[in-house]
């Protein structure tokens, strides 16, 4: 399956898609229909994963939701969950 399937499969479900490279972190945006300038910017500049979701959680998430979401968001989580030897390979 050819990247430009995914996001296509993808954009039936979700406005903005995002790709982060599992070397350096960086973002590549796909489609972006976001409102919020300060991570247009962020993301603009090549920042990192890590760099860019704290920003989005510190101005989109409730204080008592933070912690929750920082968690959720953790890239070493996403990504054990989502490497080949956690998924059989595929």
């Amino acid at each position: 399956m050819l990247i430009t399937d995914i996001i296509n499969i993808l954009g039936n479900e979700f406005s903005s898609i995002y790709c982060v490279n599992r070397q350096d972190q960086y973002i590549q945006i796909y489609r972006h229909l976001n409102e919020n300038t300060e991570l247009d910017e962020l993301m603009n500049e090549k920042k990192t994963y890590e760099t860019v979701i704290q920003k989005y959680i510190e101005t989109n998430v409730f204080e008592e939701d933070r912690n929750k979401m920082l968690v959720a968001t953790d890239f070493n989580i996403i990504y054990s969950k989502n490497s080949p030897s956690s998924t059989g390979g595929r």
